[in-house]
């Protein structure tokens, strides 16, 4: 995001990719608090001994761990059509 505005007053967004996480073989999975609204604070991605470990960490909703036996992470230029910033 820019700190340009367009005609809207919203602000001109620049470099924007849609991250997506793959995961194959899900060996464990606790999540909780699914709303409406999910906020992350951040995505911690680990690497076990044998299992690959996605960790979502929350300000207002969903928050949890995921472990899979696979993670593939795709990386798609653009803005999902539902942002505000541009969508």
């Amino acid at each position: 995001m820019t700190n340009e505005t367009d005609e809207k007053g919203h602000y001109v967004c620049r470099k924007h990719v849609v991250v997506t996480f793959v995961l194959e073989r899900i060996r464990g999975m606790n999540l909780e608090g699914f709303s409406s609204q999910n906020v992350l604070n951040g995505i911690t991605l680990s690497r076990g001994s044998d299992y690959y470990e996605l960790v979502l960490e929350e300000v207002c909703g969903v928050a949890g761990k995921l472990q899979a036996d696979v993670m593939r992470i795709e990386l798609n230029p653009g803005i999902p059509s539902q942002s505000i910033c541009g969508g």
